[in-house]
C-alpha cells in the first residue's frame, strides 16, 4: 500500500479489517486538501458585500378610508459611495412621473406637490377609497414603469356585550373588558384600540382622552410602563380582544392623580383597524423579532412593487362608541 507517500500516515499500512475504513478516510483527506488548493488558486478577486447596483423606482403609498386625500411617494434608489446607506444625505424624488391609481370603474390621477420644503409626494385630494375594492398603482417615468395591487378591507364589526365594567368600574374588579370582532375577508392583520374620553368635575368645558393599554411591562429600571395593542395576524375571522379591567382602573387612577380632581366618564370608543396583505407583510417582516431578547444584524426587506421597490397597501378603520353617562 503506497497511500502513505501521497499524504496518508505510514502507520495506516496495515492488513487488518480496518484497512478499508482507513483508506476511505484517506481518500476524503486527499479530496479536501485538493479542494482547498483549488479554492486558494481561484479566489483572486477582492470580496465586496455590495452587489451590482440597479436603478429602480421606489414607491410608498398606503390608502386609508379615513381621508379623501391619498398620497404616493416616488423616489429613486441610490448607490452609496461606501457601505453606509446613510452617507447619502438626501433622497432623489422622481417628480416627472405619471402616477395613477385605478379600480375597475375609476381612474385617479396624482400630481406632484411639496409636503414640506424637502418632501415631495404625488397627491389626489378627491379620492376616498371604497371598501372591498381592488386598486392598481401605476407609475411611469424615464426611469421605468412600476405597478402594484391592493384590496381595501371591507367593513368590520365591533361589539362589547358586557358594558357594566365600563360604566361602573369597581376597584375590586379582576375580569376583562371583552370586544367581539368580526373581520373583513380581505383583512390579513388587525388591531383594536380602546380610547376613553373624559371630563373634569372642576371644569365643565374640559374634554380629554386617554388610550387604555393592553398590558403593562417593566422597563429597564423596573417601572411599569403601558403596552398598547399591536398589529396581529388575522387567523380567526371572529376574534375576541380583551382588555383587563385593572388596566382601565389604573388609567382612571393616573388621570385623577394628574388632574387632582374627580374624573367624569364620557364615552368609550373602540377602533378596529384592518390592513391588507401587503401592508401586513411589510410591517411583520420589518418588525420580525418583537421580543426584547432578540438582536438582529440584518435589515429585512419586503416589496410588492413590480419592477421596483417599496410598498402599496391599504387599511380601513371602523369604530364603536359607547356612552358612559
Amino acid at each position: 500500500m503506497k497511500l502513505a507517500s501521497r499524504g496518508c500516515p505510514s502507520h495506516w499500512n496495515v492488513s487488518s479489517a480496518e484497512q478499508k475504513e482507513r483508506m476511505k478516510l484517506c481518500r476524503n483527506y486527499i479530496v479536501v486538501l485538493f479542494s482547498a488548493v483549488l479554492f486558494a488558486v481561484g479566489c483572486n478577486e477582492p470580496f465586496s458585500p455590495k452587489g451590482p447596483f440597479e436603478q429602480k423606482l421606489v414607491a410608498y403609498s398606503v390608502l386609508s378610508t379615513q381621508s379623501d386625500t391619498q398620497f404616493v411617494r416616488l423616489y429613486l434608489n441610490y448607490n452609496p459611495p461606501g457601505f453606509d446607506p446613510y452617507a447619502v444625505p438626501t433622497e432623489v424624488a422622481d417628480t416627472g412621473a405619471r402616477v395613477t391609481i385605478s379600480s375597475s370603474s375609476q381612474n385617479f390621477a396624482f400630481y406632484d406637490t411639496l409636503l414640506s420644503p424637502t418632501l415631495h409626494a404625488f397627491v389626489n385630494p378627491s379620492f376616498l377609497p371604497q371598501r372591498g375594492t381592488a386598486y392598481v398603482l401605476t407609475a411611469t417615468s424615464i426611469h421605468g414603469a412600476i405597478t402594484a395591487n391592493t384590496t381595501m378591507p371591507s367593513h368590520g364589526l365591533l361589539d362589547v356585550p358586557n358594558r357594566s365594567p365600563l360604566i361602573f368600574p369597581s376597584s375590586s374588579a379582576s375580569g376583562t373588558i371583552d370586544v367581539d370582532v368580526t373581520l373583513a375577508p380581505e383583512a390579513r392583520g388587525f388591531l383594536v384600540r380602546f380610547i376613553l374620553y373624559y371630563g373634569l368635575a372642576s371644569d365643565s368645558t374640559f374634554l380629554g382622552e386617554s388610550e387604555i393599554p393592553a398590558s403593562y411591562a417593566e422597563d429597564a429600571s423596573g417601572v411599569l410602563m403601558p403596552v398598547f395593542p399591536q398589529l396581529q395576524r388575522a387567523v380567526d375571522p371572529r376574534p375576541v380582544v380583551s382588555f383587563p379591567e385593572s388596566n382601565y382602573l389604573q388609567i382612571l387612577t393616573d388621570l385623577t392623580d394628574q388632574h387632582q380632581t374627580k374624573i367624569e366618564l364620557k364615552t368609550a370608543k373602540f377602533y378596529l383597524i384592518q390592513v391588507d396583505e401587503s401592508l401586513y407583510n411589510y410591517y411583520n417582516i420589518v418588525n420580525g423579532f418583537r421580543d426584547k431578547y432578540s438582536i438582529r444584524t440584518d435589515q429585512p426587506d419586503f416589496t410588492n412593487i413590480q419592477n421596483g421597490l417599496g410598498v402599496f397597501g391599504s387599511f380601513s378603520t371602523d369604530s364603536l362608541v359607547i356612552r358612559l353617562f
